[in-house]
């Protein structure tokens, strides 16, 4: 059996296209003896989680699986292993910084598990 990590990207569509544009990626594990079936089970699980539900205001927000976007074979699992990694070109270097800085003190903030 062979471990990859799969990508599954949904669009999340709000009421009135009030936030249009909003995408969440989810990174998984997937245990499957060949990539083909890594795929077809990844696809599988997202078309599960593509949902549709009332909000607070009951307004109804869909979660829309739509595709899977990276599928990487993982090698042993060691201490460190770097599992994925991302270039991004932003235009305001001091606004990604601070947000991965507030990302940082959030996670500190939780304190230990």
């Amino acid at each position: 059996m062979e471990r990859y990590i799969v990508k599954a990207v949904f669009l999340i569509e709000t009421p009135d296209g009030k936030e249009p544009g909003q995408f969440e990626e989810v990174l998984r594990l997937v245990e499957a003896e060949t990539r083909k079936a890594a795929f077809e089970k990844a696809v599988a699980w997202g078309q599960l989680e593509s949902t549709e539900f009332s909000n607070m205001r009951g307004e109804r927000v869909a979660w829309k699986f739509v595709a899977i976007s990276e599928l990487k074979r993982l090698p042993e699992l060691i201490d460190g292993l770097e599992l994925d990694s991302h270039l991004q070109k932003v235009g305001a270097e001091d606004e990604f910084i601070r947000l991965q800085l507030d990302k940082q003190r959030e996670i500190l903030r939780q304190g230990p598990a």
